[in-house]
């Protein structure tokens, strides 16, 4: 059988919805996929299909995103969705695929695709499309009930807007990371108030009139908070940033605090203090470079991340 591979056109998102439906067993709900395709203002839509007539044999979707490269403005994309629907499997649609999104992306100046597979996708990401395999990140936990109770100062204040103040803290700290996704007030409204399928909770420190660091958090499941977002440009501002959180946490009777750290992050020493320890589970992190990049991608060293750069949370 010949498999033809497109771009996705207008029209595909049923088939795309069914596949989803048939690979993984769940529903992946339209607005979602809409929110990270068609409304994302990085760009996009970026993805390929895999045809056999009229039959979705393969789907591999990436989502674009802005990323801040010693301080300048860079396309870069977020590796999504794979499947191959169980009929075809064997062929090499996975491979072939990826290869045609990576040339179409390169072809348009994207410099660097990147990603967290899991534990099914990692090795055939490492093997078979040439990624790196940048770090393993494992997950900082706090046990609620075992930590001092803290009432964040009252400088922290929770927000439901991202406003002129996140521009101007973005402007400061952009470039004290080597490695980092772009955080404007139009990326971070994008991506946490426009969310058709999350709800977020936003807290700022502030001094007079500026911020000085902001927190993101979003309820998991019924036992956990996550922390998808902790930027600072005064690490003085950490701390009472966690202490919030885990504040938040207690009042909704939550047991654990989550959070990722990467190797360098600013508020590892704050988590630390704060009795966070580190444990599963652990997310793989990698990427491919398309373009030359002005940085060693390849060093997690030079990398700031958190949870909210990944599309489960």
């Amino acid at each position: 059988m010949a498999v033809e591979y497109k771009a996705y056109k207008d029209g595909d998102e049923q088939k795309i919805l069914d596949l989803f439906r048939a690979t993984f067993g769940v529903d992946l709900p339209l607005p979602f996929w809409r929110w990270r395709q068609l409304d994302n203002p990085a760009g996009g839509p970026w993805t390929e299909t895999a045809w056999d007539g009229d039959s979705l044999a393969g789907h591999y979707a990436v989502a674009a995103t802005k990323m801040s490269i010693n301080g300048e403005a860079v396309p870069t994309c977020l590796s999504m969705t794979t499947m191959v629907h169980s009929n075809y499997r064997g062929q090499g649609i996975f491979e072939k695929s990826a290869e045609s999104i990576y040339s179409r992306l390169s072809d348009a100046g994207v410099r660097l695709v990147y990603g967290f597979p899991n534990v099914n996708s990692h090795r055939p990401f490492i093997q078979k499309l040439a990624w790196d395999d940048i770090c393993d990140t494992p997950t900082f936990t706090l046990d609620v009930a075992s930590g001092k109770p803290i009432t964040a100062p009252s400088f922290v204040e929770e927000v439901m807007e991202f406003d002129t103040r996140f521009d101007a803290l973005w402007g400061r700290v952009k470039g004290t990371k080597v490695i980092w996704n772009w955080r404007d007030s139009e990326m971070l409204t994008w991506r946490f108030l426009k969310n058709p399928v999350n709800k977020y909770r936003i807290a700022v420190a502030t001094d007079n009139s500026e911020i000085r660091g902001y927190i993101i958090v979003k309820q998991y499941r019924s036992s956990d908070l996550d922390i998808v977002d902790i930027v600072a440009d005064d690490k003085s501002a950490l701390p009472p940033l966690v202490a919030w959180a885990t504040q938040v946490a207690r009042d909704m009777s939550l047991l654990n605090v989550n959070v990722w750290a990467p190797i360098g992050a600013d508020h590892r020493e704050s988590l630390a203090r704060a009795g966070f320890q580190a444990g599963a589970p652990v997310t793989h992190f990698g990427g491919r470079a398309l373009l030359p990049i002005d940085a060693d991608f390849s060093d997690p060293r030079l990398w700031h991340y958190s949870m909210s750069d990944s599309d489960l949370y």
